[in-house]
């Protein structure tokens, strides 16, 4: 995937959270955009990390396991703008 869309959406002023779709079905909330990471950075990614506050779980993916990035609504349900 394009990680074009999911920079837009981290770097968006006001941010808004984001849900990122993996193609094994799983979701990934982003509720910060200091609780994303890019291995080794945004010019070459080969890992991207997402903690989880609070507790430091987290989970890690690989860029091409990425289906889709959604802009959350206001009331977080991810059917706004």
């Amino acid at each position: 995937m394009d990680l074009g869309p999911l920079f837009k959406a981290l770097d968006a002023q006001p941010f808004r959270p984001i849900r990122i779709a993996l193609l094994n079905g799983e979701r990934v909330r982003v509720d910060h955009p200091e609780s994303i990471t890019f291995q080794p950075g945004r010019h070459r990614v080969v890992l991207i990390h997402v903690t989880f506050a609070p507790g430091d779980d987290f989970t890690f993916f690989w860029p091409d396991a990425i289906a889709a990035v959604h802009v959350l609504g206001k009331d977080g349900d991810g059917n706004g703008p």
